[in-house]
């Protein structure tokens, strides 16, 4: 019969082992209770500064963040712009008034938060894909360059979507390759009509997964074929984009950039108000009315930067109450990701000990 080799060592450390077993499990259960508290501290969000100052059925809600927590953005935005001849003219200007509105908010951010970095690339596609503007860093010294490049592209030729995506993702990994801890999107804005199958795109979106880009796509005029604009950018499926349609009511070119460059910089993300003791409707933010969202009434705040906070007019309508409402009962919960994307929860509380009676104020 085989016998099983017992190594000396081991046979001379067993009585050890036994005789501190107690010091031993101790130890090990103090590790693991260490590593569940620094796993909860480096999970636990950083908390945005909140005021909420309220006079009756009316309040400023005002966010923002102390400089010295702030995450320094560390963003690239690669621009892939349909540059073809339907683009002439107001659809050209618009593009690039929203980019040129990005640039000098880049700027400022760089220049308000010490060890921030925001690069910007542009590339143009039309019969085929064309540098307008190489990867480079928004600083003092580089923004007219980026900006004259930006003014001197024209467009003509047809529409090759797929060419300036390509072109555009080889410009994105280039970036990537220099700074793997930074934040990558890609933003395609073209008003064609091309249509590309699944297999077609899937390339794009395989690479871009690769360096965790965002892909959105921003169609411009009633004649972009959106069909191929949603596979581009599909909300569905194993790689995620977003499509942004400027011809819908209160879409424009300039805003759907500058509310996808926000979302990349943003220091505090994704901010949403809601609250149970106010039906939906009942109160508004900047005029903005409350929508229902399981069982709360529910306001988005978008998000902001260190560089412009967040200063809100929250309203009670008296006109929209169907009974008493005592206000000292009114919570708000603020929801929120913080810059490193970790989600946080705070409770806001209406502070006048009034009672609203809608049968006298209306």
């Amino acid at each position: 019969m085989a016998q099983t080799y017992i190594p000396i060592a081991y046979n001379r450390a067993r009585p050890i082992l036994w005789e501190h077993r107690h010091r031993i499990i101790g130890s090990m259960a103090l590790g693991a209770l260490a590593w569940r508290v620094i796993s909860y501290i480096r999970s636990r969000p950083q908390y945005p500064i909140v005021s909420l100052k309220s006079s009756l059925n009316v309040a400023t809600l005002s966010i923002e963040t102390l400089k010295s927590e702030v995450v320094p953005p560390n963003v690239s935005l690669t621009f892939c712009v349909d540059t073809s001849g339907s683009m002439q003219g107001e659809r050209q200007d618009a593009v690039k008034a929203g980019v040129n509105q990005v640039l000098d908010s880049a700027l400022r951010v760089v220049n308000a938060i010490e060890g921030a970095q925001i690069e910007i690339a542009i590339v143009g596609f039309d019969n085929a894909a064309k540098i307008i503007c190489e990867p480079t860093k928004v600083l003092a010294s580089s923004l007219d360059q980026i900006k004259r490049k930006l003014a001197d592209y024209k467009s003509g030729g047809m529409t090759k979507i797929i060419a300036g995506l390509d072109q555009a993702t080889t410009k994105l990994e280039e970036i990537a390759k220099r700074d793997t801890n930074r934040v990558h999107t890609l933003i395609l804005l073209s008003d064609g009509d091309e249509n590309l199958s699944k297999e077609a795109i899937q390339p794009i979106h395989t690479r871009l997964a690769k360096v965790n880009a965002q892909l959105f796509a921003i169609g411009i005029g009633r004649g972009h074929d959106q069909e191929t604009l949603q596979k581009i950018a599909p909300e569905t499926g194993r790689f995620r984009g977003t499509y942004i349609d400027t011809t819908l009511e209160d879409v424009t070119i300039e805003n759907a950039i500058t509310s996808i460059y926000e979302q990349a910089v943003a220091v505090f993300s994704e901010l949403v108000l809601s609250t149970t003791q106010l039906a939906a409707g009942a109160w508004s933010v900047n005029g903005d009315r409350s929508g229902e969202v399981e069982r709360k009434s529910v306001c988005h705040l978008g998000s902001f930067t260190e560089e412009r906070g967040v200063v809100k007019r929250i309203e009670i309508h008296s006109a929209r109450l169907g009974e008493k409402l005592d206000l000292a009962d009114v919570v708000f919960d603020l929801a929120f990701k913080d810059p490193r994307g970790r989600a946080g929860t705070m409770k806001l509380h209406w502070n006048p000990n009034t009672v609203m009676d809608p049968e006298i104020l209306n």
